[in-house]
């Protein structure tokens, strides 16, 4: 009995939009916001990181003038 209530169950159809696999515009403008997301914090990252990078190479260099002066 417990077989033929979890197999009934399961044999709704899903809607259109909710079919695996299935592409809309919604579902493509999403992915594509979060795409856009996350490649604006990477981005931001990366910028950050090469900016503390060179700040750490020119105190170095800064460093290496004074000594040889």
């Amino acid at each position: 009995m417990l077989g033929l209530v979890l197999t009934a169950s399961g044999c709704e159809p899903k809607p259109a939009d909710q079919a695996p696999g299935r592409v809309t515009s919604q579902g493509v403008h999403r992915d594509f916001e979060k795409a856009l997301d996350t490649t604006g914090k990477s981005v931001s990252q990366t910028k950050e990181d090469f900016q503390r990078s060179l700040h750490a190479r020119l105190i170095e260099l800064k460093f290496e003038i004074s000594k040889i002066r």
